[in-house]
């Protein structure tokens, strides 16, 4: 509610506590004057105990071509691009009144070079690569319980983000950045009959951030 610069909710499905299930795909393409470009996708959803305890695993993998070329060193397709996604979520109906999740996520993205160019595929400063790396691990618990007009919800999640950039300007020089953000939250609703209901809730959130720079 307080968020100034907009929230984005992302809810990832959640594991199926009766039915085993296994899915994926798989897509390919071509950039003109540029590199293949295709992905994999996978999932499965296992229930180790039926109706109680169910896992869920997620994975992806993306390889975008590059289409951009560097005239000064004369390197080719310099801006591809590699995308790993890896999920496991994992919930415990230990009652009917009490649910347990756990859940992780992991991304890892490659980047061989920015995607500035001019009209005809070159590098406008030749010769300035600059190659990115991004890595985000999200891991969380959440405790929900419900009981008539009481629910309790109890999200709990630590949050931790890297992000790598190589410049060429001639010299090698490197900035990386780290996030690192833990939060948690307790709420009580009450949801009546009548015309009033009622929130009670807190919330602790505890977020460092550090920057490196330096010549390699």
């Amino acid at each position: 509610a307080s968020s100034q610069g907009g929230t984005v909710r992302i809810l990832t499905r959640s594991p199926d506590l009766e039915r085993f299930e296994v899915k994926g795909d798989a897509s390919f393409s071509n950039t003109d004057d540029g590199e293949d470009n295709y992905s994999l996708n996978g999932s499965l959803n296992l229930p180790l105990v039926e109706g109680r305890f169910a896992t869920r695993f997620a994975a992806s993998y993306s390889d975008y071509g590059g289409w951009i070329d560097d005239p000064l060193t004369g390197a080719q397709d310099i801006n591809g691009s590699e995308v790993e996604t890896y999920r496991a979520k994992a919930l415990f109906a230990a009652t009917d009144r009490l649910k347990l999740t756990a859940s992780a996520w992991l991304s890892r993205v490659a980047n061989g070079s920015n995607n500035q160019s001019t009209t005809d595929g070159l590098r406008p400063g030749a010769g300035t690569n600059e190659s990115s790396n991004f890595d985000y691990d999200l891991v969380s618990t959440t405790a929900e319980y419900t009981t008539g007009a009481i629910s309790l919800y109890n999200p709990l999640s630590h949050m931790k983000y890297d992000q790598d950039f190589v410049t060429q300007v001639p010299v090698v020089s490197r900035t990386a950045y780290q996030t690192d953000v833990l939060t948690d939250e307790f709420r009580v609703t009450w949801a009546f009959s009548g015309p009033f209901n009622f929130l009670l809730g807190g919330f602790y959130a505890n977020a460092e951030s550090e920057i490196a720079q330096g010549l390699m």
